[in-house]
């Protein structure tokens, strides 16, 4: 009879609107979710601090690269036709370009050390708390939770946030800072060029924001599905010896299919939306670069502008273009992760139904 209960329970979980799973997804579009991460952050800040000060140092080097690059491609000019200046003045151009980009990678490669540390011990922390406020709370919540999306949520879930923490942060912060820097810096070498620039940006990135929270909510669903398929596979084994005495192999075999399928399809559909925001950022974008580009070369053929200084634009506006695209590709990453932080959440913030006086 106690056999015959606990097929009867498996048959009704997998039959459940959502699998048994909780049914309160996360619906939010924001990045809200990721302020559950301050409080962790907050713990570690000297980590934080010393990673910001070698993420900014190695930036503003990187940014000073093509404006030493322009400087050597205008030696000709201030050589004044002399040959030993000129190659007095190139030579010393590019030392300064060699030892900047070393002390950029030197630089990078320390900021890169303590993010990735950053990261690991926040996810440890979220991990560890995590599990520990599953262990107090009451039957009646596991009864609604599948034991594989407990697990999904301690290990995938998290797994997104600590990629976030320890590369996709990190990446978008020095992308902000170079993208912006060399806006900056193309206002500085020409700013009839550098307005021009900025006001296509606005046509550019509207279109991304919109299509970032529809991947927000795509990202959801596709580990809600992934949820789905872990917690099926675990729950079929470990009743095996009912599964098997009761030949419901198929039926577990059919079930578990149709999860892996839903994630597929979640998961196409959030590489789909992702893919468009890409091309959008491409074409507006580096079409408008493009535009300033060609402004430049006419600037310097009527002797307007020197060829130094249009190459230092045309490494900056590479600089920018290539900044938005990495921005749009790393704010898919950051929805994920606040799709993974809002899962988290909503475990910690369950209340257990037996408290101690």
């Amino acid at each position: 009879m106690a056999d015959t209960e606990s097929q009867e329970t498996i048959d009704r979980r997998a039959t459940e609107p959502g699998g048994g799973q909780a049914i309160n997804r996360p619906k939010g579009r924001s990045l809200k979710p990721l302020g559950l991460l301050l409080p962790y952050a907050g713990r570690h800040w000297r980590t934080v601090a010393i990673a910001l000060v070698f993420l900014v140092g190695a930036a503003a080097l990187s940014l000073t690269l093509p404006i030493l690059l322009g400087k050597a491609a205008d030696s000709g000019r201030q050589a004044g036709g002399d040959p030993q200046k000129l190659l007095e003045l190139v030579d010393r151009s590019f030392f300064w370009v060699a030892a900047a980009a070393i002390a950029s990678g030197v630089l990078g490669a320390v900021r890169f050390y303590f993010v990735s540390r950053f990261g690991e011990r926040i996810a440890a922390d979220l991990r560890r708390d995590l599990y520990a406020h599953l262990l107090t709370l009451g039957p009646r919540y596991h009864s609604k939770m599948r034991s594989g999306e407990a697990v999904s949520r301690l290990t995938a879930d998290i797994t997104l946030i600590e990629q976030f923490l320890g590369t996709s942060a990190s990446m978008a912060t020095r992308t902000l800072i170079t993208t912006f820097g060399a806006l900056t810096m193309m206002l500085v070498v020409n700013w009839q060029l550098g307005l021009t620039l900025l006001a296509m940006l606005p046509v550019a990135m509207l279109p991304v924001v919109g299509v970032g929270r529809v991947i927000r909510t795509m990202s959801n669903r596709a580990q809600s599905r992934l949820a789905d398929a872990g917690a099926e596979a675990a729950e079929a084994l470990d009743a095996i010896e009912l599964v098997q005495a009761y030949s419901r192999e198929d039926s577990r075999l059919a079930n578990f299919t149709e999860a892996v399928e839903a994630t597929f399809a979640a998961a196409m559909r959030r590489i789909t939306a992702r893919s468009l925001m890409i091309v959008m950022v491409s074409v507006l974008l580096f079409g408008g670069f493009v535009c300033v580009l060609w402004l430049g070369a006419r600037a310097v053929a009527k002797g307007e502008m020197s060829f130094g200084d249009l190459s230092a634009m045309v490494l900056y506006a590479l600089y920018a273009g290539s900044g938005f695209g990495m921005l749009a590709e790393v704010y898919g990453e950051v929805m994920r992760a606040a799709g993974a932080a809002d899962r988290a959440a909503e475990v910690l913030n369950a209340e257990p139904e037996i408290a101690p006086p």
